[in-house]
């Protein structure tokens, strides 16, 4: 009889530990109703799929050479010598993605600097400044979007860590600074610019979070419909309260406009958020098909998008409430109040 108890007991937290921690409560909230509506539950899936590996994501970049005797005729540049002589170097080649952004910028705007006095000295350096610049966008996109950095913020993994407004506003913020990093005149200090990538790096999978989170929530909301308006003309038949429409507005009240609904609120902003910063900043650089479908599957890159679609199947939710208690001879007024 132990025996049985124990293995009752495991099967029992197996089947807890399936739903995502994440999605908690809003799971919480369709059981009781699922249960008091009498329906069998069934498992909501959240299909995601992996940040497009880094060989689908790379922007070719045509490579600029400049011969030793061209290199030295740029003595006059002496910064611009060190970093050219850096880059060459074992260490140079092997840099991880922030030092190499910052590396590279640092080069175009040296060159920049002495573009007047490189250009009278050959055509080589006038051909290597051009495609140098040309390449940047390309640059910036290879050692952002498609580096290990973003890679992490848009992860799933994080099963543990819901998703705060707040921590999306600050990596948004965050990201802001760089792009300005990247396009002012001069480089930050080092320990400026390289707070901004540890900041990210330490903020891994909240974009991922949000779009997981997300998901889920429109998932469960459809599923939720669908099962109130199926049965929603049997809760009252007579058009009087019932005690299973006391029994469900009970679970709205304390579980839904309580808990999940302002789970909601946020999630909906940190979306938003999300999907600004996407749609300003990476369709204004590379156009990269790989990262369009990811987009697209996750409904980002979709109209209407994510937030979008979630706050039009929330509002379907109240609707569907109140055409129940317009059934019953109630309404939510009167049960808030």
């Amino acid at each position: 009889m132990r025996f049985v108890i124990t293995l009752m007991c495991c099967i029992w937290i197996v089947g807890c530990d399936s739903v995502d921690p994440r999605l908690h409560e809003i799971d919480d909230y369709r059981s009781r109703i699922f249960s008091l509506l009498e329906i069998e539950e069934t498992l909501v899936s959240v299909n995601t799929s992996p940040y497009p590996d880094k060989r689908f994501m790379l922007a070719s970049i045509e490579r600029v050479e400049i011969n030793w005797s061209e290199f030295f005729s740029s003595i006059n540049c002496d910064d611009l010598q060190t970093v050219i002589a850096e880059k060459n170097s074992p260490l140079g080649r092997t840099r991880e993605a922030a030092t190499q952004l910052y590396f590279e910028l640092k080069t175009l705007k040296l060159l920049t600097q002495c573009e007047h006095s490189l250009s009278q000295k050959s055509p080589e350096w006038v051909s290597a400044i051009r495609i140098k610049k040309e390449n940047m966008k390309h640059v910036v996109w290879n050692l952002t979007w498609a580096s290990n950095y973003w890679r992490g913020l848009f992860s799933f993994s994080q099963r543990d860590n819901q998703v705060s407004q707040n921590s999306v506003n600050h990596v948004v913020a965050e990201l802001e600074l760089l792009n300005r990093f990247i396009s002012n005149e001069r480089l930050p200090e080092k320990a400026q610019w390289f707070n901004v990538f540890q900041s990210i790096e330490s903020h891994r999978a909240v974009f991922g979070s949000a779009i997981y989170e997300g998901l889920g929530h429109l998932a469960y909301m459809i599923s939720l419909n669908e099962a109130l308006a199926l049965h929603q003309q049997a809760i009252c038949p007579q058009n009087i309260p019932t005690r299973q429409f006391d029994y469900l507005t009970n679970v709205l009240t304390k579980f839904y406009t309580t808990k999940v609904q302002r789970e909601q609120v946020e999630l909906i902003d940190a979306l938003k958020a999300v999907e600004n910063y996407i749609e300003t900043n990476m369709f204004n650089s590379i156009d990269n098909n790989k990262l369009n479908e990811w987009l697209a599957l996750h409904k980002i890159h979709s109209s209407p998008k994510l937030s979008e679609q979630l706050t039009n199947r929330i509002r379907e939710h109240v609707t569907l409430w109140q055409a129940i208690m317009k059934s019953c001879g109630s309404s939510l007024r009167k049960l808030n109040e």
